[in-house]
């Protein structure tokens, strides 16, 4: 009975002691029993997964820069840019743009101090083209086919007095045939007066000249 008691009594201490470190500790002794459930799952785990699908953990080496070439440029050369996108970029080896090519109609005075004229066995310019006009069979098929109408055209004369250039400003789709004669005797008139400036000094200048087609 004795033996009993004395038993009874260490229980009884051990369960006291117990209840007392629980209450000082209990997030211990809670944190002691997840992992051991823990280490229960993970041992578990273990067993079900096989041995081919496990991987062990290797550490990766480190990757060295490749060596430096001293021949390379420290910088690459920038890609060059497409013409069609930048305006500025100039394509090597590329022809300048042709230069304007000045004619003498770029040297036309509009308005000259004194005006070209003509003068031909005391025939001005119109009268001179008229009568050459009037000896063309073109015109007079004109006159059968009783068309009539004006042609408007200008004569450019240099400051030698040449005409160089004839242009027809108005006239009849009917009368192009008598044109190219008009343009003809234009080209081969005489000489004419150039214009002048105001300091007197020939200048390339311009008349207009009308031919009526009628009897």
């Amino acid at each position: 009975m004795k033996y009993k008691a004395y038993l009874l009594l260490s229980i009884y201490l051990l369960i006291l002691a117990c209840t007392e470190v629980k209450k000082k500790n209990p997030h211990r002794i809670e944190n002691q029993s997840a992992m051991a459930k823990s280490h229960q799952r993970k041992a578990m785990l273990e067993d079900i997964i096989p041995e081919e699908i496990k991987v062990k953990s290797k550490l990766i080496p480190p990757i060295s820069p490749p060596p430096i070439d001293p021949s390379d440029p420290i910088e690459p050369e920038p890609y060059p840019m497409d013409p069609l996108v930048d305006p500025v970029f100039i394509p090597i080896n590329c022809p300048p743009p042709p230069l304007h090519t000045l004619t003498l109609r770029d040297s036309l005075v509009l308005f000259p101090s004194v005006e070209a004229s003509f003068i031909y066995n005391s025939e001005n310019a119109l009268v001179y083209v008229s009568n050459k006009v009037a000896d063309l069979p073109e015109f007079w098929f004109l006159i059968e086919s009783d068309m009539v109408g004006k042609i408007y055209f200008s004569v450019l004369i240099d400051i030698k007095g040449k005409v160089r250039e004839v242009k027809f400003l108005r006239s009849h789709p009917n009368f192009k045939n008598l044109e190219s004669q008009i343009s003809k005797i234009a080209l081969n008139m005489p000489s004419w007066t150039p214009a002048k400036n105001e300091q007197g000094q020939p200048v390339v200048s311009e008349s207009i000249l009308v031919i009526r087609i009628q009897e």
